[in-house]
Parts: structure tokens; C-alpha cells; sequence
């Protein structure tokens, strides 16, 4: 038998216990993940998009019927539909169809709000779920 993930839950704390159920993934990361089925003990990672789940642990026995499975700290992104992907040694990929979302931005406030029209000033945006910080990169939009 190979390997095969049969199901999945996604929680708001690092660690899924009792009804601790969440619906998206917080752009700074730290939701727990799990996921279980069959022979999942040897998985060598699981990745959301192309971003590693950290702290990753397999059990050989998780569920009540025998099922194997493993539990992560999912990391920090942005965007819908991130799929994840259940990795084994070699880079086998397990198939298992699974797309989350990460919350979606929310900007409060851009100081200023007006300025040249040539550009080349700095603007500070503020507000929620807006991802890591690229220190020194910059944006260019017009319009």
C-alpha cells in the first residue's frame, strides 16, 4: 500500500486540540496542520505553496481506525489558494487535493496621501494581514 492522505484539519493555535477548527491561515503563520491517512509516518515535509510547515511531527498511529499522520506550524504567506503538498523521502509528492486560504489584506492607512507626481517618496502602509515586511524593496504603481 502506498501512501495516501485522507483527511485534514486546520487549526488557529500551533496545536489542534479539542474543537480548535479554523477556516483560513493567519498571514504571519503559526496555525497548526494536520493531516493524516495511510503510511504518513516517513513524510519528509509539508509545504503550503512553496513555503516549508515547521516543527513537523509523524506518528505511526493518530486516529482511532490506525491511521499514520503528521502535524505542523504552517509558515507566513499571503494569497487564496495555496496548495498544499505532503512530501516523502525523495521528493514524492502524496497525492491529496488541498487548498487554504491566508487571511486577506486589510490597510488602514497610507501616509501621505497625496505627493509628487514624479514619484521617489516614501509611503507607510498600515494595517492587518499584509504578509512579511521586504526591507528596502519598493513598489510602483500608477494610476
Amino acid at each position: 500500500v502506498t501512501a495516501a492522505v485522507r483527511g485534514h484539519k486546520l487549526c488557529c493555535k500551533r496545536r489542534c486540540e479539542g474543537g480548535d477548527e479554523c477556516a483560513v491561515l493567519k498571514t504571519g503563520g503559526g496555525n497548526g496542520l494536520l493531516v493524516w491517512g495511510e503510511k504518513l509516518e516517513s513524510v519528509q515535509a509539508i509545504r503550503i505553496g512553496t513555503a516549508v510547515c515547521g516543527q513537523l511531527q509523524c506518528e505511526a498511529s493518530i486516529t482511532s481506525d490506525g491511521d499514520s499522520g503528521c502535524w505542523c506550524v504552517t509558515p507566513m504567506g499571503l494569497g487564496a489558494g495555496a496548495a498544499v503538498h505532503v512530501e516523502l523521502a525523495g521528493g514524492v509528492i502524496v497525492p491529496y487535493e488541498l487548498l487554504l486560504d491566508y487571511l486577506p489584506p486589510v490597510v488602514d492607512s497610507i501616509v501621505p496621501l497625496f505627493g509628487a507626481a514624479v514619484g521617489g517618496e516614501e509611503l507607510t502602509v498600515q494595517g492587518r494581514n499584509l504578509g512579511a515586511v521586504l526591507a528596502g524593496k519598493g513598489w510602483e504603481g500608477g494610476g
